[in-house]
């Protein structure tokens, strides 16, 4: 399977997998697009919540740190 290139697609495929049940292949997705968009807050956010929802609250916990020091908007994303 190949993976996209674009944040939003690779946003887009994170949201699908996660609300498909596919945990690990949504962090994939939402970690790929943090790579390329590293301050964008919608993308902190999203991966957060999988990692919450995957019991990682310590990674989730420290994304949310970053979003406490005022990430910058995401541009129309998602």
């Amino acid at each position: 399977v190949m993976e996209p290139r674009d944040v939003y697609s690779l946003v887009k495929g994170g949201q699908l997998m996660s609300q498909s049940g596919g945990g690990p292949a949504a962090l994939s997705y939402f970690e790929s697009a943090l790579k390329r968009a590293p301050r964008n807050q919608t993308i902190v956010s999203l991966l957060a919540q999988e990692y919450r929802r995957n019991g990682m609250t310590n990674r989730a916990a420290q994304l949310g740190k970053r979003l406490g020091e005022g990430l910058p908007q995401a541009s129309a994303l998602v």
